[in-house]
């Protein structure tokens, strides 16, 4: 009997702490940062990629406080926004989640990304990409969420300087960039890397 109890405890927390991790729940591997009051996580669909496959790439933020959050973001670019972009395909979903025009939550990417090979030389930084520059507020409700799914396609990022994808290892990594948080200093955070191959 004893040992049924434990296994019912084990499962129940496995459970809690399987719903508490940020949406989305990827097949891949997943990282997070927790930068009081917010949730940052980045995650994959998987860790081995064909050269000419799509890298899908998720990233979550979530307020993990029981009070309103403000997000204040400096300067935003338009990446994977149009239906017909060769390289980049970003979707959208939030809950809890607003700004001061309402379709902004879904016309912009909020994220950035910095992806590198195994000797640390840059593939890309999004964070060197201003297209334009914007101020505005994403507002979140305790426990409200932005997830932002965006599609990669590999030859055609390593197509924009005419090189072909190397067959090698890389690491990646989510951040938010420039941003103030209910007022505060402005700052980055930023996602331990996730390893993952082009074979």
């Amino acid at each position: 009997m004893a040992t049924v109890v434990i296994i019912a405890l084990l499962c129940t927390g496995a459970y809690a702490y399987w719903v508490s991790l940020p949406l989305p729940r990827t097949a891949g591997p997943r990282v997070s940062i927790t930068s009081t009051p917010l949730q940052l996580s980045i995650g994959l669909d998987k860790t081995e990629y064909a050269a000419t496959d799509n890298l899908t790439v998720y990233f979550s933020l979530r307020n993990i406080s029981n009070k309103t959050v403000t997000l204040t973001e400096h300067v935003r670019y338009g990446l994977g926004l149009e239906p017909l972009d060769p390289v980049f395909r970003a979707t959208t979903s939030a809950e809890g989640a607003s700004t001061s025009e309402p379709n902004m939550i879904n016309t912009l990417f909020h994220f950035h990304f910095r992806w590198v090979d195994s000797n640390g030389t840059v593939i890309y930084d999004t964070t060197s990409l201003f297209l334009y520059s914007a101020l505005y507020d994403i507002v979140l409700a305790p426990d409200g969420y932005l997830n932002q799914t965006l599609h990669i396609s590999i030859p055609g990022l390593f197509g924009i300087d005419g090189q072909s994808p190397r067959i090698e290892a890389y690491q990646i990594s989510g951040m938010l960039y420039g941003v103030t948080i209910s007022g505060s200093n402005e700052l980055t955070i930023e996602t331990p890397s996730i390893g993952f191959t082009i074979q």
